[in-house]
């Protein structure tokens, strides 16, 4: 049985002198994948350092994050598309929209969401989708900018229940982190619900969103907890939603 960590920070600065072990804890508790998505400019050479180092657990992801859609280059652009053509098996994430974001430059941020959109059509690569508070701005988006024949996911969602059937129909995937895991988050169980198993993944975030109970920072070894929560919300087992999530992943992220 194996886990797939559909979404996780590896070079984030937090864990950067740790990721080794924190690999390696990782693949002792079954964890087969790891995709790491690039934020910026200035993370992308440690995500390919990951990358080159373990070939069999990480999978690389280029992207620019909303958060540092202000503070790229003028050259961003151009060296995108030169490292996806470097890593043909890579996908473009984390990339997306972020209206809870204090100080942000919406047209910035949906210009340069939707020129990555696009990218990721034109080389035929899924995308791994950032969302806070600008669903109706995704759904412009996903209009306007091309049909992502690779498919793509929404990671750790955060919406409400019924936008699910929304992205659904763009086929899109759900990933589900941490979050889920606090009992209190009772959106996130409905979402849960709502969610078919064949269109969920799973994933840590790391360094962010440890599950209930664990410390800061996260790690894709604690994936172990949000595969079993949605088992137990789900009402399935919980090495059934090992299989299936591992199997999403691997579908969408893994398949060269």
């Amino acid at each position: 049985m194996k886990l797939f960590d559909s979404h996780a920070h590896l070079q984030d600065d937090r864990v950067w002198n740790t990721c080794d072990m924190m690999i390696s804890r990782a693949v002792d508790a079954g964890v087969g994948c790891i995709v790491c998505c690039g934020s910026s400019e200035s993370d992308w050479g440690r995500v390919r350092t990951l990358a080159e180092k373990y070939p069999q657990w990480v999978i690389p992801a280029f992207g620019v994050h909303p958060l540092y859609c202000e503070s790229i280059s003028d050259a961003w652009y151009d060296m995108l598309e030169e490292l996806l053509r470097l890593y043909p098996h890579a996908a473009v994430g984390e990339i997306g929209l972020d209206h809870a974001i204090d100080k942000r430059n919406d047209y910035e941020q949906y210009t340069v969401f939707c020129a990555q959109l696009k990218l990721a059509c034109k080389l035929g690569r899924p995308v791994s989708i950032h969302c806070r508070k600008a669903w109706l701005a995704l759904q412009n988006a996903l209009d306007n900018c091309g049909n992502l024949a690779a498919g793509g996911v929404i990671h750790s969602w955060s919406g409400a229940p019924d936008l699910i059937k929304i992205f659904l129909r763009y086929g899109l995937s759900i990933s589900f982190s941490g979050a889920v895991t606090d009992e209190h988050n009772r959106r996130a169980y409905r979402s849960l619900l709502d969610v078919p198993i064949d269109k969920m993944l799973v994933e840590t975030d790391t360094p962010d969103l440890p599950p209930y109970g664990r410390k800061v920072p996260n790690e894709p070894s604690f994936i172990i907890d949000v595969v079993k929560k949605i088992a137990d919300v789900k009402k399935l087992d919980y090495a059934f939603v090992a299989e299936k999530t591992y199997t999403n992943g691997f579908k969408l992220f893994a398949k060269s």
